[in-house]
Parts: C-alpha cells; sequence; structure tokens
C-alpha cells in the first residue's frame, strides 16, 4: 500500500540525466537464466511482467522486468530462485520510515550496486485513493524518470521493483510499462488488479493514471517528455527492450551530440560558464532530439546548471561523504563570484573541530547553478531563481529552498549522496534538514548549525521562540521529559561526564524541551558541538564511512554476511601470504589495526542487525561485530598512505583450515583530551573486518 504523509526523496546517482549501470560480478556469475519463479514463499504479489500481447502482435518478453513487494520475509529456496533466475538491479521504491519499520531487503539485493532506491509517496494521503493514484503520479516524476532510464539499459536486466506489498506504487511503475509498450488497457488493468487476496484494487483508482495520461496530446510518452524530463531515446530504449532481444542501434547523430555536450561541460568545469551555455544552446539547436540535445536544452535554459567540478577529493565517492555545493540567486555572469564563496566552504571545514578531524572522510563538489534573477521570495513578491528560495514563515525569516528542485540539480551531477549546503545570495539565516542545509549569504557559524540539523539529524538548542508550534518531539540531543533514566545521552551522565545533564530551554522553547548541557553548542548559538552533538556526527560519518577504504588481496565475506558472493576459491599457503588493509586517516589520531590467525573452527559468527532487520541503508545494517576472544597476532602500524601489512606464516601450523582477520577500530581519544568522542557505538560503526580463507596443506 501507500504510505502516508511525507515528501519524495530521489536517492540515486545520476549522469547526464542517465543511471549507469555495472552487472555486479556474484549475481552474473552465478545466474542461470532459469524462468522467474512460480511463487516466492514469503513475498507477496512476484510476478515477471513478460507474456502479455500488444495491439500489434508483439509479446512482452521474458527476462526484462518483474514486480513483488519487499523481500523482507523470503525463504532460502526463494533467494535461491532469485539467484538462479539472475536479478541484477533492484528498485526499491519504500520510503526511510517504511525502512525504519519494516527493514532492508536480504543480502545483496538490499545493498549496493544491487539495490537502487527511488523512494516515492504522496505528500499528504486522503482517503480517496483515486486522488493517491492521481498525486502519486503527479508527484513522483524524477522517480519515474529515474527508474525508466535504468530499465532503458540492458545491463540492468533482469530488474525487480518493489514497494512493501507491491500493489499501488508498484503497480503503477508496471502499468506505465505496459502502455509504453502498447498493451490494451483492458489487459492493464486486469494486470493491476492481480493480487494475493489481501488487499481489493479498484479499477477507478487506475482510471485516475489513465485520464492524466490520455489529457496529453502525446498520451503517455508527451506526459513523460514534458513533465518527467525523460529523453524520448529512452522511451524508444525501453520499449525496444520489452518487446526485443536484438540490440538497438544507436542513431549517429547520439555520438555526435555526446562529443558536443561532453565539450560544453568541460567549459563549466573551467569556469567558462558564458561560453558553456553557448554551446548547452548551439547543440539544443542544431540536435534537438537527442538526448544530449535534451539535456543541453535543459541547461541553457534561465534558471540552470552550468557546469561543476570538483573542490576536494579525499578518495572515493563510494566510501566518503559527498557534500555538494550550490548557490540560489547567482546569475550566469555572477558565478566567479559563487566559485570564491564556495572555494572557502571546504577551508572551513577543515578548521572546524569535528569536520576538521575527519575532514579526509570528506569530498566537496561545486555545482554551479545559474539563475535568472538574484531576489529572494518574500510575500507578493516573487524571483525567478534555480531553486526558488523564499523567506520562511518563521518570526526571523530564515531563508529556505524548494528541496526537490536541490534533489532534481543534485540528480545531474556525477557523484553525490544527496547531501548538499546551498548558498543562497540574498538570503538571510538559514534552515536544514533532510540533508540540505540552506545558507543566506556565506560560510559562516550558521553553516555548521544547519549541517547539524540537516546532516545529523539534531535539534535546537536554543530556548528563543522562533515561531515552532506543537509538541516537542525527542532526538539525539533534545528531549521532552528530564527523566533522567531515559535521556537519550544518559550513557554520558552514568560515565560521570561532567557539564552534561538536562538543561531546560531548547527547540525554540523556553519550558517543556530539555537538551544535555546549558550553553556553547552549535545547535544553539556556539560554533563547535557539545559531547552529545558530536558524538552523533562522528557515528553519522561512520554510517557513511567504512573505517577500512580497501584490502588485498580481495577479501572473502563468510557465507552469512553474503550467500551471494563469488565462490572466490581459499588461498593456498604453502609460503608465507602478505595482507594488507588500507585504513581511513583522521587528522590527528590514527586506528588501530589489529591481526588474527584463527582455525575454522574458531572464526566468530558474522554480524546481523540490532534487532534482527536491516531497517537503516547504511552501515548500521551490518550490525556489530563478534568478540573474538582468542588474542590477536599482532597489532601493526600505517604506512604513510594508512595501509598495514601483515604477513601470515604457515611454518607451525597443522594443516587445515584458517582464517586471517584483520579488525581497525577507531576509539576516538584525541592526545590532550580527556573523554573520547564516542562513548555508545552500539551498531559497531567505528569498527571494521576484512577476512580472508587459507588452506594450509601441510
Amino acid at each position: 500500500m501507500l504510505p502516508a504523509a511525507g515528501l519524495l526523496v530521489l536517492v540515486a546517482v545520476m549522469q547526464s540525466g542517465t543511471l549507469g549501470a555495472v552487472t555486479p560480478p556474484a549475481l552474473a556469475a552465478q545466474a542461470t537464466g532459469a524462468e522467474f519463479p512460480r511463487a516466492l514463499k514469503g513475498v507477496r504479489n512476484a510476478r515477471e511482467l513478460a507474456g502479455y500481447r500488444t495491439a500489434g502482435g508483439d509479446v512482452l518478453r521474458s527476462r526484462v522486468v518483474a514486480r513483488s513487494g519487499a523481500l523482507l520475509a523470503i525463504d532460502p529456496a526463494g533467494l535461491e530462485a532469485l539467484r538462479a533466475y539472475g536479478i541484477v538491479r533492484v528498485v526499491d521504491l519504500r520510503v526511510d520510515d517504511e525502512f525504519a519499520d519494516q527493514g532492508a531487503d536480504p543480502p545483496p539485493f538490499g545493498r549496493k550496486p544491487v539495490l537502487v532506491r527511488l523512494p516515492v509517496r504522496v505528500e499528504s494521503m486522503s482517503a480517496d485513493w483515486r486522488e493517491n493514484y492521481r498525486n502519486l503520479w503527479l508527484e513522483n516524476a524524477p522517480a519515474l524518470r529515474a527508474f525508466l532510464e535504468l530499465l532503458a539499459d540492458p545491463a540492468n536486466h533482469p530488474l525487480l521493483v518493489h514497494g512493501s506489498a507491491g500493489t499501488d506504487r508498484t503497480g503503477i511503475f508496471a502499468a506505465m510499462l505496459l502502455e509504453l509498450a502498447g498493451v490494451e488497457r483492458k489487459v492493464i488493468r486486469e494486470e493491476h488488479r492481480r493480487t494475493d487476496g489481501s488487499r481489493t484494487i479498484d479499477p477507478a483508482w487506475l482510471d485516475e493514471v489513465f485520464a492524466i495520461w490520455d489529457a496529453h496530446q502525446a498520451g503517455l510518452p508527451g506526459w513523460l517528455e514534458e513533465n518527467a524530463d525523460v529523453e524520448p531515446s529512452v522511451l524508444r530504449a525501453v520499449r525496444h527492450h520489452l518487446l526485443s532481444a536484438t540490440p538497438l542501434a544507436e542513431p549517429a547523430e547520439e555520438a555526435e551530440a555526446r562529443e558536443q555536450l561532453a565539450a560544453a561541460e568541460a567549459l563549466g568545469a573551467t569556469g567558462k560558464y558564458a561560453r558553456a551555455v553557448a554551446g548547452y544552446a548551439k547543440l539544443a539547436k542544431a540536435l534537438p532530439d537527442t538526448t544530449a540535445g535534451r539535456v543541453a536544452a535543459r541547461r541553457s535554459q534561465p534558471n540552470a546548471l552550468v557546469g561543476w567540478q570538483w573542490l576536494v577529493q579525499s578518495g572515493p565517492p563510494e566510501n566518503r561523504v559527498d557534500i555538494v555545493l550550490l548557490g540560489d540567486g547567482y546569475l550566469l555572469k555572477k558565478q566567479a563570484s559563487f566559485d570564491k564563496l564556495a572555494e572557502r566552504m571546504p577551508k572551513e571545514f577543515e578548521r572546524h573541530s569535528v569536520f576538521g578531524e575527519y575532514f579526509s572522510y570528506h569530498n566537496f563538489l561545486r555545482g554551479n547553478l545559474a539563475s535568472e534573477e538574484d531576489g529572494v521570495d518574500m510575500g507578493e513578491r516573487s524571483f525567478s531563481t534555480a531553486l526558488n528560495s523564499r523567506a520562511s514563515d518563521f518570526a526571523q525569516g530564515q531563508v529556505t529552498a524548494d528541496h526537490k528542485l536541490v534533489h532534481d540539480y543534485l540528480a545531474q551531477l556525477p557523484h553525490q549522496d544527496g547531501l548538499a549546503i546551498v548558498f543562497v545570495r540574498a538570503g538571510s539565516l538559514g534552515t536544514g534538514g533532510g540533508g540540505v542545509a540552506v545558507i543566506g549569504g556565506g560560510p559562516s557559524n550558521t553553516v555548521f548549525h544547519e549541517w547539524g540539523h540537516a546532516f545529523g539529524g539534531l535539534m535546537d538548542e536554543y530556548s528563543s521562540d522562533v515561531g515552532y508550534t506543537g509538541g516537542v518531539r525527542s532526538g539525539v540531543n533534545v528531549t521532552n521529559s528530564p527523566d533522567l533514566e531515559q535521556l537519550p545521552w544518559k550513557h554520558w551522565i552514568d560515565a560521570g561526564r561532567k557539564g552534561v545533564g538536562a538543561f531546560e530551554g531548547a527547540a525554540g522553547r523556553a519550558k517543556g524541551a530539555w537538551k544535555a548541557m546549558a550553553s556553547g553548542c552549535a545547535m544553539a548559538s556556539g560554533r563547535d558541538f557539545c559531547a552529545v552533538c558530536a558524538e552523533a556526527l562522528v557515528l553519522r560519518i561512520y554510517g557513511q564511512v567504512d573505517p577500512i577504504d580497501a584490502a588485498a588481496p580481495a577479501p572473502h565475506p563468510l557465507a552469512d554476511e553474503d550467500p551471494f558472493a563469488d565462490p572466490v576459491p581459499p588461498l593456498a599457503a604453502d609460503a608465507p601470504l602478505d595482507f594488507a588493509v588500507t585504513v581511513m586517516r583522521p587528522a590527528t589520531h590514527a586506528l588501530q589495526v589489529r591481526w588474527w590467525v584463527l582455525p575454522e573452527d574458531r572464526v566468530p559468527p558474522a554480524p546481523s542487525p540490532v534487532g534482527g532487520r536491516r531497517r537503516y541503508g547504511d552501515r548500521r545494517d551490518r550490525g556489530p561485530l563478534a568478540v573474538i576472544e582468542e588474542p590477536h597476532q599482532a597489532e601493526t602500524r600505517a604506512d604513510r598512505d594508512g595501509t598495514h601489512t601483515f604477513t601470515f606464516d604457515p611454518k607451525g601450523l597443522r594443516p587445515g583450515r584458517y582464517r586471517v582477520i584483520a579488525r581497525a577500530v577507531d576509539d576516538t581519544r584525541l592526545s590532550g583530551e580527556d573523554w573520547p568522542w564516542v562513548l555508545h557505538d552500539p551498531h559497531h560503526l567505528l569498527r571494521s573486518e576484512r577476512g580472508w580463507w587459507v588452506v594450509v596443506e601441510r
């Protein structure tokens, strides 16, 4: 079923409007080309979208797309069946609160790179499901586009799309594909109504979506092109792959258009923004029907993304916090001014007490947005800007921006984690939440306050009234009860941390809200964070960044960690073997790395998530590492690149199978400080492990 209130969050990585595809080798190696299973125990409404005949007599082919409910309760036989079928991508339509309540799919389907999250929902649910269906379609155009772009690439086939039950959201996505393929409406309605009996689908609900398609003079394809920015080439590719197994020939002008687009992007990357826009406009005029031409048309609009450039690349985006810096209200001719402002931001992070210590855990990318006008909407006065920034209705008129537009622009960048800091040229103060911090003017202490909201999920600690209404919710650093036994930061009090208690006055209220420390925190009016907030931010960083950045040779995951991992043979140890792990490097302290060599019967079990469910979509889903009772064989020091090495010597060992284990841990103890920055790490985010199987023959 469709979830209740909330906003769309698009979590996908797109380059120039397309999603790249790399077939996970573990799945590619083990797929046997089996048919889609007739039943998947524990999975609702699972079926392949194949075998349907179009009005022209073609038949939807197998092994392209399947639909279902979430895979949470799938049994081992079902997992084996999906492995044999060869699912390459899983598109999960569920939103964050569903993940928190239900958990993630089992590995590898609930992990990247197999998993692509395209959360969709309506902002306000209605008792009338016809209205819900209509709003679901109208409010989720970016997710529709991203889904079609995935399906347009045969490297992503077979693809499985699912929500929770696999009926409403999943059904509308399936109906879209059948309509694009040319299947008759009667058949589409029948397919949509097929359920496992737990829910009755009224055909009138889907008719509301049909009505939207029919209202456009070019039908569904025209609606998708105009309202979801789906390229005609993407629609052609989707239809082709649904009906034909032959490779899709690319028109000659597509290659030419890509070259011109790349040339314009190169100009934008080097600060030649006016020339880049001229290049986009020329391409859009010369080759308007190509994919690159349509991208260029968007980028030559008055409000558009005109360029981007890495400012800091500390490491691979896959294991860093990637922060995108955007500007709003900066005219094309004023982009150099924004560039100077953006260049200051990484330096501000590097000078900050918390983010400076973990600066190497971050990448910074500048995205240049040209705005038609340079004002901020306020009252009856409005301005045309890229992110539609406006003064909020709160007492101080803090500036805010349209988060949907922010995510739309983020989706056009080569790398992003859904995290952005937006600088509004004419705004004041700021707002933050949901991965986006909006700042009026330039870098200041406001940045870290709003980033605490946006990235860390922290709450305001000041007591002055800014217009908040409603009750106070409890969070990491603010609570609605002074009960010491229920405080989220009780572990700091139990440990005797001086200054930590329950101080009334927080969340924009003088009464009824309590914070951990009396004053000085960045979530009030300071620059640095209090102990409780600093702990939360470090854990948030490690929720995304693995302490081990690389390992050699390729590690062997335990079967329980990933039952679909490639069956890599163990290493033969007829001579000493060298192993290495490269770990993250904080600014002033080092991670500890220890090594074990354990007989197979002494190897600890694979970790499992707290509560038994994967619900977060980040490193918390791994769960805490099991205790190793045996003493470690070595504790190593890193070289200048952060690499630790260990030599396994089989001499003196009995024949058998052994596991070499490397564990890295950040104890967050900085020189000269009395307390570690993190006291409570229930998911063991500060810890990481790699392991290798080794066989000793004699």
